[in-house]
């Protein structure tokens, strides 16, 4: 028999035992795919999930804030403009500088009914300037700006701009920590009874009004708005607009300072005009930031109110005008039951449920109602779900 002969029937085997392999692995994937569609069935069935697929999770109780997505606008300066801040008028609500235009450092402006009318409260009082620093004057904290009417216009360092009095009537702000921070800094809390932190208590005003009296003003304990400005480093008079003997008004423009700026502006939605105020802390991309202040432009013949957002920390890798994510904090709902955003899993009829572990191990879906969601987490309520309850969740 010749050699070809023999071959035949060995390479017909061969072929046979590789397609009976073939055959065996979809088998098994097969049997794979079909536990890990079980696993996630929502149905009222009890079932045994592969451990590789879910992992537990629980549930918690606590408040659980909603937050609005708005895509913001990065502003970026090498110099900021600083203007007169006159404690007993709100700011007027001017047109938002260009793309690359010099930021400013000013307090909050609250929105006007019309853009007429913000200009009539600018012009209601007056100051005399009796004091100003001359071009090239290096700037460090402490450092005297200017004086109106015989009263100091202070730099200090901070991230944040001054936007309101400060005082033990003052809600807890950082820019009440900035103010500590700085004060402590100087050496103003000899004896070292300052926490420095958001609240401004007795001890802080014993320590501002020691503050007060080592540079010859009042010594009234509180801080009042356009007293201090805040600078993010140390910095140089690059301009100086005012002249000595004027008089200036709320929002006249001062000084310019050399130093790195970066501000995220966003327009406010009408429905959160209300909300978002001065002060209010909010999330920029992974990082954070502070409303500095509100301020309105003309588009299209209607008034948009913006607000300006100084970054915690710098935004790395950004360019001037580049969009960046902004998100509000709205709404917080107290005391509701908090899952992770995957366990949920949303039904075909619109319901949603969660898969619940009992001691046993074994799987129970339950129908919950979604009361809200913020980031990756969602608020939930429904029969057998409590604090405590183990949820499954998919592994990642």
């Amino acid at each position: 028999m010749s050699t070809s002969q023999h071959s035949a029937p060995s390479a017909t085997r061969k072929r046979g035992s590789i397609v009976r392999r073939l055959l065996l692995a979809i088998v098994v994937m097969a049997i794979v795919v079909t536990g890990v569609g079980l696993s996630r069935r929502s149905s009222n069935t009890t079932t045994v999930a592969p451990a590789s697929v879910l992992k537990p999770a629980t549930i918690t109780s606590g408040d659980l804030a909603t937050a609005e997505r708005i895509d913001g606008s990065v502003r970026l300066s090498s110099s900021i403009q600083v203007l007169h801040r006159a404690e007993a008028q709100s700011s007027t609500l001017g047109a938002i500088p260009a793309a690359g235009a010099t930021p400013t450092r000013t307090g909050p402006a609250t929105p006007a009914a019309s853009p007429s009318s913000s200009a009539s409260q600018s012009s209601t009082s007056t100051q005399t300037i009796t004091s100003i620093i001359a071009v090239g004057t290096a700037v460090v904290a402490g450092d005297l700006l200017y004086t109106v009417d015989n009263q100091s216009v202070l730099a200090l360092y901070g991230a944040l701009p001054a936007w309101r009095s400060m005082s033990t009537s003052s809600s807890d702000g950082p820019d009440i920590k900035q103010l500590e921070y700085n004060l402590v800094a100087l050496g103003y809390d000899s004896d070292r009874k300052v926490t420095v932190d958001d609240h401004f208590d007795s001890k802080t005003a014993t320590m501002v009004k020691a503050w007060q009296t080592g540079r010859g003003d009042t010594a009234s304990g509180s801080v009042p708005l356009g007293s201090v400005v805040f600078v993010p480093t140390a910095t140089t008079a690059l301009e100086v607009t005012a002249k000595l003997g004027a008089t200036v008004s709320d929002g006249a423009k001062i000084v310019t300072l050399a130093a790195a700026a970066q501000e995220v502006v966003i327009d406010v939605p009408t429905a959160d005009q209300a909300r978002v105020t001065p002060g209010l802390t909010v999330a920029i991309g992974r990082g954070a930031g502070t409303v500095s202040l509100l301020r309105s432009i003309v588009r299209s013949g209607a008034v948009v109110v913006q607000a300006v957002i100084t970054p915690t920390s710098p935004i790395d890798n950004v360019s001037n005008g580049a969009t960046v994510s902004v998100s509000l904090n709205i709404d917080s709902l107290k005391g509701v039951l908090i899952a992770p955003a995957q366990a949920l899993v949303s039904r075909l009829d619109g319901t949603y449920a969660v898969q619940v572990q009992a001691a046993d191990g074994s799987l129970t879906w339950h129908t919950v109602e979604l009361l809200a969601t913020s980031g990756s987490k969602v608020g939930i309520r429904g029969e057998g779900i409590a604090e405590g309850t183990t949820v499954m969740v998919p592994v990642t």
